[in-house]
C-alpha cells in the first residue's frame, strides 16, 4: 500500500503523528537521529509529518475512531461517533476490529488506513440502479464564517477491482444541520442537491488501484455552512453495472491559513544578514530544521542563515505545542552569482568600455563585480570587432558609355572607390574596377556582278559604293562595319562564221542556216555572265556549193596559254583531229591545215591524198581565190570529180579570229 498526495495546491497535511508509526513520538522527529534505522532522519521520514493541532478541525471524530462499536457487517454507520447516514442508501463503516468493506461485494480497504483504524465505504451506483449513491455526513463543530477560504483534505481509498479504479468525488453542504439525512428514504434518489437545502462545494476526478490518494478541496464559504456531506458526484458512474465502491478516511476542515505555519525572511544572505522566522506562539516550543534534518540548538523562533556554502540548503520550522505541532513552509537559500552576458559588434577603430576597461579586439572578456545584494556578479562580454568590409565591383563600359554607381557616373575605365557605410555600421569600401571596351570597325570590299545583289547582315547590296553598318559585337559594344562595294562588267566577245548559200554551219550544237548576230551566254572568270556574238556572214566568193555539206561537223579552238592553242576537229561526232599548236604557227601552217581539213570530204581516198600532200608541204595556198583540184572516185577511176575549195577567204576569217583568243577562252568553228 502506498499513500500519495493530489491536490490543487501545495499544502502541508495536518494530522497528528501516525500512531503505528516508528518514530513514536516529536521528539524523536526533532533528535537529528534516525530512530527507527530506516534510513530516514526526522522530517524525511513520513512518520513524521506534524498535524495542525493548535487549531481543531471543524470535522468531529475526523478520522472514525471514536466508535461506540465495532462494525461487523455493512451499514453500521451508526458505530461511529457524529457521523450520520446521510442518504436512504447506506454507507458502510469499516474498522479493522471488524469487516474492511462490503462482505456482500467481498471489497476490502487497502492498508494501513491513511490515520488510525477506521474509515468510510461507500458505492456509486449499482446493476439495475444507476443513482444508488451512498453518503455520509457530520454536522461541523460550529459554521463557517462567510466570505472565508477554506480547505478540506482528506484521503480516498481503492480496492483493486476493474470498475472501482476511477471516479468523481464530490462534497456537499448546507446551512442547516437539520437537512440530515436527505432523500426522505428514496436509495435512487441520487446525490443532495436533488433535493433541497444542499449545495455542491466542490468535485475532483479521483483514480488509484489498491492504494489511498490525498485529496484537498480549497473553496469559498459564501454561506455559513453548518454540515457536510461526503459522497460520488452527481453525474452516473459509468462503471455502475460492475458495482463502484470506494473509500474516504481522515478529513480535516479548517480554515485555509491555518494549514502552514508563515514563514518571515529578513536581510539578504549576500549581504550576511539573513534571518528566517516564525511568529511567536504562547507556550510553544521551535525546532529548525535543514534539508528536513534538525539542527542542534536552533530552538528558538529565529534563524541566522550565513552567508556560507554550507547555507546552500533547505530550511523550515515546527512548532510544537502541547496538543501538536505544526511545520512551516520551507524557503530555499541559494547563494547567487549573478551573470550577465553581453554581446556587442564595434567597426575596427572603435573601443568598447567595461566597467573602465577600453577593449578593442575580438575575444570574450569576464569581469566579476559585486551587486548591489552584496552578492557576485559576473559580467560575460563576447565582443566582436567588425573588419572594415572591401568588396570588389567590375563592370563593363563600352566607349562613349557612362555607369552610374551609388549616384556617381562613370565613364572612363580605370580603378575607383568608394565609402560607404554597411548594415552593421562599420566603413565599407567598393573597389570599382571599370574596363572600357572598344567599339570595333572592320572594313569589307566585295565585287559583284552588272545586276547582281549581295547580301550583308541581310541587307542588300546591288550598286557600287561606300556604305557602313553598326551591329552590336560579342562584348555587347557598337561594331562598325565599312563596306566598298564594285561593279564587274561581264566580258563580251565575238566570233565570225560565214555560210556558203544554203548550206548551214553549226556551232555548239545550234544549226544556223542565216547570216546575222547570235548571242551565247558564258559565266568569265570573274564568275558573271558574259557574252559570245556569233556573227554568221555570207561568204560573197562561195561558188558551186551543193545542198549537202560536205565539211567536217564542228572545229573547236582553245586559247590555253599565250603560246598554245588546242585544237579539235570533229566529223559525224567522231575526233578526226586533236592536236596542239604554237602560236607562231597560226598565221600558216595552223590556219591552213584547219581550213583545208575542215572543207574535206568524207571521201577516204581524197583524205588520204590530201594529207600526204600536207605532209610533204606538196599543197602551196595561191593568190588566186579558188583552187581547184580532180579526184578519181575510188569506186570508179572513170569518174572524176572536182573539189573546189575557197582557201583564201575561209583563212582570213579563222585567222582574224584565232588572235583575238583570250587564255582560258574557246571558240567553234564549222
Amino acid at each position: 500500500m502506498k499513500i500519495q498526495t493530489l491536490s490543487w495546491a501545495v499544502i502541508m497535511v495536518f494530522c497528528s503523528i501516525v500512531t503505528n508509526a516508528q518514530e513514536t513520538s516529536i521528539a524523536d522527529c526533532t533528535d537529528g537521529i534516525d530512530n527507527d534505522g530506516d534510513g530516514l532522519i526526522d522530517l524525511n521520514d513520513d512518520d513524521c509529518s506534524c498535524g495542525d493541532l493548535i487549531t481543531s478541525s471543524l470535522i468531529p471524530n475526523p478520522s472514525f475512531e471514536e466508535m461506540s462499536c465495532c462494525p461487523m457487517t455493512e451499514a453500521e454507520l451508526n458505530c461511529a461517533n457524529d457521523w450520520i447516514q446521510a442518504s436512504a442508501a447506506t454507507t458502510d463503516y469499516v474498522h479493522t476490529c471488524g469487516v474492511l468493506g462490503n462482505p456482500f461485494l467481498s471489497f476490502e480497504a487497502p492498508l494501513p488506513f491513511p490515520d488510525g483504524e477506521g474509515a468510510i465505504g461507500f458505492r456509486d451506483g449499482k446493476p439495475g440502479s444507476p443513482n444508488f449513491k451512498e453518503y455520509t455526513g457530520a454536522c461541523l463543530t460550529g459554521p463557517m464564517t462567510e466570505g472565508v477560504e477554506y480547505r478540506l483534505d482528506f484521503f480516498v481509498g481503492f480496492h483493486d477491482d476493474p470498475g472501482s479504479l476511477i471516479f468523481d468525488m464530490a462534497v456537499f453542504a448546507t446551512t442547516d444541520c437539520n437537512s440530515l439525512p436527505f432523500g426522505n428514504g428514496v436509495t435512487d434518489i441520487g446525490c443532495p442537491t436533488n433535493t433541497q437545502d444542499w449545495v455542491q462545494i466542490g468535485e475532483m476526478q479521483v483514480k488509484g488501484e489498491n492504494e489511498w490518494k490525498n485529496v484537498v478541496f480549497d473553496f469559498m464559504a459564501d454561506q455559513p455552512y453548518s454540515a457536510i456531506v461526503l459522497g460520488p458526484a452527481c453525474d452516473v458512474n459509468p462503471n455502475f453495472l460492475m458495482d463502484p465502491y470506494f473509500y474516504f478516511d481522515r478529513l480535516v476542515l479548517a480554515e485555509r491559513s491555518m494549514f502552514t505555519v508563515p514563514l518571515n525572511i529578513d536581510g539578504d544572505i549576500c549581504t550576511d544578514n539573513l534571518v528566517l522566522s516564525v511568529d511567536e506562539v504562547e507556550n510553544a516550543n521551535y525546532q529548525w530544521f535543514i534539508n528536513g534534518v534538525a539542527i542542534d540548538n536552533a530552538t528558538t523562533n529565529q534563524l541566522p542563515i550565513p552567508n556560507d556554502p554550507t547555507s546552500i540548503a533547505t530550511f523550515e520550522a515546527m512548532v510544537i505545542t502541547a496538543t501538536g505541532c505544526s511545520n512551516s513552509v520551507t524557503f530555499n537559500v541559494e547563494i547567487p552569482s549573478y551573470q550577465t552576458d553581453l554581446s556587442e559588434t564595434i567597426c575596427y577603430g572603435e573601443t568598447y568600455n567595461l566597467f573602465g576597461f577600453v577593449l578593442d579586439s575580438t575575444d570574450v572578456y569576464t569581469l566579476t563585480t559585486t551587486a548591489s545584494d552584496g552578492c557576485d556578479s559576473m559580467v560575460v562580454l563576447n565582443l566582436v570587432v567588425l573588419d572594415n568590409i572591401e568588396i570588389p565591383l567590375e563592370y563593363d563600359i563600352c566607349t562613349g558609355e557612362q555607369i552610374v554607381i551609388n549616384s556617381q557616373p562613370f565613364s572612363v575605365g580605370g580603378q575607383y572607390s568608394q565609402m560607404l557605410t554597411s548594415e552593421d555600421g562599420c566603413d565599407s569600401i567598393l573597389v570599382i574596377n571599370i574596363i572600357e571596351l572598344p567599339i570595333l570597325a572592320s572594313d569589307n570590299n566585295f565585287e559583284i556582278c552588272t545586276g547582281q545583289t549581295i547580301t550583308i547582315n541581310n541587307e542588300g547590296f546591288s550598286t557600287s559604293g561606300d556604305f557602313q553598318q553598326t551591329l552590336t559585337s560579342s562584348n555587347g559594344c557598337d561594331s562598325i562595319v565599312n563596306i566598298a562595294i564594285s561593279i564587274l562588267q561581264g566580258e563580251t566577245n565575238r566570233d565570225y562564221y560565214t555560210i556558203c548559200g544554203s548550206n548551214p554551219v553549226t556551232i555548239d550544237g545550234v544549226e544556223y542556216t542565216a547570216s546575222g548576230e547570235f548571242a551565247e551566254n558564258f559565266t568569265d572568270a570573274n564568275g558573271c555572265q558574259g557574252s559570245n556574238i556569233i556573227v554568221i556572214e555570207n561568204d560573197p566568193n562561195c561558188e558551186n556549193c551543193g545542198s549537202d555539206p560536205l565539211f567536217a561537223s564542228s572545229i573547236s579552238i582553245q586559247r590555253q596559254t599565250e603560246e598554245f592553242y588546242e585544237v579539235v576537229v570533229l566529223k559525224d561526232g567522231k575526233t578526226i583531229l586533236k592536236d596542239i599548236f604554237n602560236a607562231e604557227s597560226t598565221s600558216d601552217v595552223l590556219v591552213r591545215y584547219i581550213v583545208v581539213k575542215n572543207q574535206i570530204t568524207n571521201n577516204d581516198l581524197i583524205a588520204n591524198e590530201f594529207e600526204s600532200k600536207m605532209s610533204n608541204n606538196y599543197y602551196k595556198l595561191s593568190n588566186s581565190k579558188f583552187v581547184a583540184k580532180e579526184w578519181f572516185d575510188k569506186n570508179d577511176v572513170n569518174v572524176t570529180k572536182q573539189f573546189r575549195i575557197d582557201v583564201n577567204g575561209e583563212f582570213q576569217m579563222l585567222k582574224k579570229q584565232i588572235d583575238k583568243l583570250k587564255v582560258g577562252n574557246r571558240m567553234s568553228h564549222i
